[in-house]
């Protein structure tokens, strides 16, 4: 673990809007100042499932016209699009030839952040051992340069071919890690070779207005401990690419949109990553999802995320209950 020290100086704050797609992203920012930075690679994890799997509304493929895949290839496609993606993000050296000088250049990762069902050495340890398992295809072999042994056994025919001089390009270090979290998993130790095992959700576990959306805000300061705790020297800095939920939105006659289970979020989620930089991980920055509701991957329209209500016919905008709570958190630098 980092030595505990105080937080001596103010987070970066910003929000995001735009639509993610292939490994790119189209943002607004606003908030504190940041230093100039470039993301090698936007949401490698989403690219590759969503590109081998589904579209978006009603599940509708990403596939050119005619091209037909069929389910039991599924596996495959994911595992070479992976491959691929994984190649694509090849670190600093590279994208730092084609950026000004001074940029920082660092990946944003929908990264599978796993838990300790309770914070005991055992636990803590068995959620490391599911971190490093479960980012296999792309964090962990970002961060370590190389595929783990383990993964390329399970993927088998399907594992990811690497050409000559490909690890050496993908393992090159990286200025700052983005991690876009939302919801956790949890890990207990067992006597399993792989000394973990991975705790089964109820159907009575509580989740936001996206089912997949389970609540559970200590994701947030687990997804950088477990980060910064694995990979120590090799994460120089984290920012939270995204964070953020969706509400049953309603504009009311008056104009308001009264989110009070998306402040519930936040706040919540804010106050565990704040957890995390008084204990002296390197938190740089935090970024929500979203400035304003958008074409979300999967879900269309059907689901806002923004914390500004957009009338999808006329295009106005609305600022909920939320954008009044982060601009007040932003000015103040605090939870409250």
């Amino acid at each position: 673990m980092y030595q505990e020290r105080k937080l001596a100086r103010r987070l970066s704050f910003g929000s995001l809007t735009g639509i993610a797609m292939s490994g790119a992203i189209v943002a607004a920012v606003v908030g504190s100042a940041l230093p100039a930075s470039a993301s090698s690679a936007t949401d490698p994890t989403v690219t590759a499932a969503y590109a081998a799997t589904i579209g978006g509304p009603g599940h509708a493929a990403m596939y050119p016209s005619g091209m037909e895949i069929e389910p039991t290839n599924a596996a495959t496609t994911a595992a070479g699009i992976a491959g691929n993606v994984v190649i694509a993000d090849t670190g600093n050296d590279q994208v730092a030839m084609y950026t000004p000088s001074g940029t920082q250049v660092g990946l944003a990762e929908n990264a599978v952040v796993v838990a300790p069902v309770m914070e005991t050495d055992e636990h803590i340890e068995a959620a490391r051992k599911a971190t490093r398992d479960t980012n296999a295809p792309f964090l962990t072999t970002l961060l370590d340069g190389k595929y783990p042994e383990n993964y390329l056994a399970r993927e088998g025919a399907n594992a990811p071919k690497v050409e000559e001089g490909d690890m050496k390009a993908i393992g090159s270090a990286l200025d700052f890690v983005g991690l876009n979290i939302y919801t956790p998993l949890y890990a207990r130790a067992d006597g399993s070779p792989q000394g973990y095992a991975m705790e089964q959700m109820p159907t009575s576990y509580p989740h936001m207005a996206s089912p997949w959306l389970q609540l559970g805000p200590e994701c947030i300061y687990w997804g950088v401990r477990n980060v910064c705790d694995i990979w120590k020297d090799k994460v120089p800095g984290i920012y939270i690419t995204e964070n953020g939920t969706s509400s049953d939105d309603v504009l009311t006659p008056a104009g308001r949109v009264e989110d009070v289970d998306r402040v519930m979020y936040l706040r919540n989620h804010l106050t565990q990553l704040h957890r995390a930089a008084m204990e002296g991980y390197p938190v740089r920055g935090y970024f929500l999802w979203s400035l304003m509701d958008n074409f979300e991957w999967a879900d269309g329209y059907s689901k806002r995320f923004g914390i500004h209500y957009v009338d999808f016919k006329t295009l106005r905008r609305y600022p909920k209950l939320s954008a009044e709570w982060y601009k007040q958190t932003i000015a103040s630098n605090r939870v409250e």
